[in-house]
């Protein structure tokens, strides 16, 4: 039996440290060293007596008790106080490879430095122009994710959380009062940072949970669309002798010798089908007049947009009589702000969408065919049965597809701005 002397300043206090038979490690303390050495006598002597079960080890578990006590002892611990904290661990009944692994990527990035939610959006954003993102798209990103980040700018990104996020997108559309589809697209938005986050190893996937960021429920499509008489004012606006354009239009796009301005936007919605977007990006070469397709330069591989496009009689005429100039179509940096200014030089009421709207309205009513339809113009079967039918009849949609230019001029009337 061991006795160890230890320093007190009531005197010297003597220990007594031994094992009992269930394996525990007892200490005892006296004051005076004769009664230690008593205690101590008469627990050797019990043992001595056989009053406390022996254990013979092998060889074998000898060794295997040595390795186990110097591992212990590697952190300054006893084998039983190693065991005992093991014990522990191992009564919650987590897997301990798994808690430790949890452990270490939950707490990996605490000696580097966690981008704020502001400069990981400016990171991200660098990098999808980098990989190629479109103007639009990535214009887009950036309005959408600034004005998130406006509110988060100094919060670290690791520090987001779904509730946060959630209340954020509410309070903006009440505040705002945005549409349920502006605040689902500013959803879509912030979920592509979360996803950068976690491809960066700043978030654990499933850190943010999509599914508890609600969507907002979006009101019902209002599809306007163009008569005929409309959209030839329209085409007429668009052809102004550049001597005589008002001060607000730019005559560098409308030189029907050059560009043929807005002509060329307002005939690929209106007769082919197109976005806005897509004609601001599609190339002359993609435009076939041959085959009679319209291959869209500005769809994204893998969606609905990448298709084929039909030119029909009347889309060719106007096609025909556009000087090709440059590598684009329309090269427009904010075309429906452009719109919108001819539609007023014309004296027709802008209509949000209005000329891709009246091409499949007007088609569906030719056609009779909705996947047809759908197929030309990269929307979905589901949206065109919604929106589109039974808005326009037979005889309303040849007159539509009935506008062509004059054969020699390109022009539907040559005239000037009173």
């Amino acid at each position: 039996m061991k006795i160890y002397r230890q320093d007190h300043p009531d005197g010297d206090l003597f220990t007594v440290a031994y094992y009992d038979p269930t394996g525990a490690r007892k200490r005892e303390n006296f004051s005076d060293y004769k009664k230690a050495d008593d205690r101590a006598r008469a627990i050797g002597g019990s043992f001595a007596r056989g009053e406390v079960e022996s254990i013979t080890l092998t060889r074998d578990e000898c060794l295997t008790f040595k390795r186990a006590n110097a591992a212990a002892q590697k952190f300054g611990l006893a084998l039983d106080e190693a065991i005992k904290e093991w014990a522990e661990l191992r009564a919650t009944g987590l897997p301990l490879r798994k808690a430790l692994d949890y452990y270490r990527e939950r707490h990996q990035n605490e000696t580097q430095t966690i981008p704020t939610v502001r400069e990981l959006a400016t990171e991200m954003i660098t990098q999808k122009r980098d990989d190629g993102g479109s103007v639009e798209y990535c214009q887009d990103l950036e309005t959408r994710l600034n004005v998130f980040a406006r509110d988060f700018a100094n919060i670290p990104v690791n520090e987001l959380v779904t509730e946060k996020i959630d209340a954020w997108l509410r309070n903006r559309q009440k505040v705002e009062k945005n549409s349920g589809r502006s605040r689902n697209n500013y959803r879509r938005s912030i979920l592509s940072l979360v996803h950068y986050a976690e491809k960066r190893k700043l978030l654990r996937i499933g850190d943010i949970n999509p599914k508890h960021i609600e969507k907002a429920k979006e009101s019902e499509m209002n599809v306007e669309t163009f008569t005929p008489e409309e959209m030839t004012k329209l085409l007429k606006a668009a052809q102004y002798d550049v001597k005589h354009l008002p001060k607000t239009c730019n005559a560098r796009f409308s030189d029907p010798k050059k560009y043929q301005g807005l002509l060329a936007m307002l005939v690929l919605t209106s007769f082919g089908a197109m976005r806005n977007k897509e004609v601001t990006r599609q190339k002359w070469s993609d435009i076939n007049l041959k085959t009679g397709t319209i291959r869209v330069t500005g769809a994204k591989g893998g969606t609905a947009a990448k298709r084929l496009i039909p030119i029909r009689e009347n889309l060719r005429a106007w096609l025909e009589h556009i000087p090709r100039v440059g590598e684009f179509c329309c090269p427009y940096a904010s075309a429906p702000e452009a719109l919108e200014r001819l539609a007023e030089r014309a004296q027709v009421e802008w209509k949000h969408n209005g000329l891709r709207h009246s091409y499949v309205s007007y088609r569906v009513a030719e056609t009779q065919s909705v996947s047809q339809v759908a197929l030309e113009s990269g929307n979905s079967e589901r949206m065109i049965r919604k929106h589109y039918l039974s808005l326009k009849t037979k005889e309303e949609a040849a007159e539509w597809f009935g506008i062509m230019p004059e054969p020699t001029t390109g022009r539907i009337v040559q005239f000037k701005v009173a």
